[in-house]
């Protein structure tokens, strides 16, 4: 994918004019950060275990 295909998917809403992302979008992107925040946390759980 260009750069600019990955900044159209990621920030669409500024193309449109609009003044702030719409609630889907930051709804989105708080469920993508919590699920990344999980996957790290347990990363570096087992990482710590392993060192046990």
């Amino acid at each position: 994918m260009t750069h600019y295909v990955r900044s159209l998917l990621k920030e669409g809403w500024k193309m449109k004019g609009d003044a702030e992302p719409s609630e889907a979008y930051l709804s989105s992107r708080r469920f993508t950060g919590a699920v990344l925040l999980w996957i790290g946390s347990f990363f570096i759980i087992m990482g710590i275990l392993l060192l046990l």
